[in-house]
């Protein structure tokens, strides 16, 4: 029976069927493809949406022999192309799905700052911030260095809690959950410090436990509540981690994504990305303040403060104004326009007589000033 079956299905839908791709394939193959440590894979086993369906669904008859579509792992030829290849296709599902946005938030956070290919990390940043917007990030976030972030024993202790508040509800009786425990558990789960890795490790646990639940279910509201907390941890801490990356094409996305998050031109990132050494990531700072125009400063920067670091990021915009490299010198250009609110002059000189004047009045009111 096992033989004719592996004959007919095996033979037939995978070879009409197999190219087809679901939003469980893409994550277990993404599994697949990668060490824990986000280092690639060589070994594993592939499948497409067909023959991981079969395989789940075959899992409940009874077959002497192997598992029709269990095989043994086999060598993967290329695990960095196909990461890059399911990144992409899994950020075309819609993240209005909580299901498919909690795996995108697991894999692109993760991957966005472990992975070894720059492409692959590039293409994570690039889709963390409006991720981050959708579930209400404000910015990047490093872990404070005088914190201790949970580690894998606490994760493991909390994650036994949640199994015991839901274990009715895993078992399938949804009026049995201890919602009281629920409660205590999410909320000591709020209250650790987490790093990268640690955060992660729960989105992946509470993203199995939301699978055995349904995404849908009633009941689980606080569970859902810590998820995204969860979340917008992990993607803080990968945006502020991928601005320090040593390629300047991931820094150059994780500026462009922290954009995102306020739709402002943060003067802190703004004013790191044009002090960045490489090209790229200035270029992506200007874009950001053609975008978005005056930059925002703290709340609680004092007034004389504010004044100096305005003057000294114009007086830098001015400087790349007059770069010999084109695509800088015409950006820089643009965000004075846009920032001054003096015009779209795209005329490097324009600028430095701009500035000149500009240093002329403040030194004549200064004089003035003076008793």
């Amino acid at each position: 029976m096992a033989a004719r079956l592996r004959t007919l299905l095996g033979g037939t839908l995978v070879l009409f069927l197999g190219a087809c791709q679901t939003l469980d394939s893409r994550v277990w193959n993404l599994r697949q493809v990668h060490e824990l440590d986000g280092s690639p894979s060589r070994t594993g086993v592939l499948r497409n949406g067909v023959q991981l369906f079969l395989s789940n669904a075959l899992r409940q008859i009874p077959l002497d022999g192997p598992e029709l579509f269990d095989p043994e792992a086999e060598t993967i030829d290329d695990p960095e192309g196909l990461c890059l290849k399911h990144l992409i296709g899994l950020a075309e599902y819609d993240s209005d799905d909580p299901r498919a946005r909690a795996y995108q938030v697991e894999f692109f956070s993760w991957l966005g700052s472990n992975d070894r290919s720059i492409l692959s990390r590039e293409r994570c940043l690039l889709e963390l911030g409006r991720l981050g917007r959708e579930l209400g990030v404000k910015e990047p976030r490093l872990l404070p260095p005088d914190s201790t972030p949970a580690d894998a024993a606490t994760i493991g202790r909390e994650i036994t809690e949640l199994l015991r508040a839901l274990g009715p509800a895993l078992r399938g009786d949804a009026n049995m959950i201890d919602r009281p425990g629920l409660r205590e558990t999410c909320e000591r789960i709020e209250g650790l410090e987490y790093d990268l890795e640690g955060g992660r490790r729960f989105v992946t646990a509470i993203n199995l436990l939301r699978e055995r639940l349904g995404f849908g279910r009633a009941g689980v509201e606080r569970l859902v509540e810590t998820h995204q907390f969860l979340m917008r941890t992990c993607i803080e801490l990968s945006l502020a981690q991928s601005l320090e990356d040593p390629s300047p094409l991931v820094r150059s996305a994780a500026v462009v994504s922290c954009a995102q998050l306020s739709r402002t031109a943060d003067a802190r990132l703004v004013m790191a990305a044009l002090g960045d050494p490489e090209a790229i990531v200035v270029q992506r700072g200007l874009e950001i303040l053609q975008r978005y125009g005056a930059p925002t400063f703290p709340e609680d920067l004092a007034p004389e403060d504010r004044e100096r670091a305005e003057d000294s990021l114009l007086r830098g915009m001015v400087q790349l104004s007059q770069s010999i490299e084109d695509p800088i010198s015409v950006a820089a250009c643009k965000a004075l326009g846009k920032v001054t609110g003096e015009g779209r002059s795209l005329r490097p000189e324009r600028w430095a007589r701009w500035w000149d004047d500009r240093q002329a009045v403040e030194a004549s009111v200064s004089e003035e000033s003076l008793p």
